[in-house]
């Protein structure tokens, strides 16, 4: 997508806590405008007592790859719950509409 078209997309991203997630997340970020990105949302899945948000927080924003970035870069994030094996991928129906529009680049 081009920024030249003004539309603003939300990009649905998996595995951000993994090596090549993180790396992909980091691109996403640093050239949101460039891509024309409005939001980014990643699905987490909860893993040993820890909730999606703590998980982002503690496995992804403190991640060196993220040092250039500005300090409030995970702003245009929006962490979503749910685990990507499963249908649905397994998402309260609000956040399944935030992904469902970020696929159709919809409002």
């Amino acid at each position: 997508m081009s920024a030249q078209t003004n539309v603003l997309a939300k990009v649905p991203c998996t595995n951000v806590t993994g090596f090549l997630g993180k790396v992909m997340l980091e691109e996403l970020v640093r050239r949101k405008n460039e891509l024309g990105i409005d939001r980014i949302g990643v699905i987490i899945r909860p893993l040993r007592g820890r909730r999606a948000e703590e998980r982002f927080r503690r496995e992804v924003v403190s991640a060196e790859c993220f040092a250039l970035l500005p300090n409030d870069w995970s702003r245009v994030v929006t962490v979503v719950e749910g685990n990507p094996e499963t249908p649905g991928p397994g998402l309260a129906a609000g956040r399944q509409v935030f992904l469902r529009q970020g696929a159709d680049g919809g409002p």
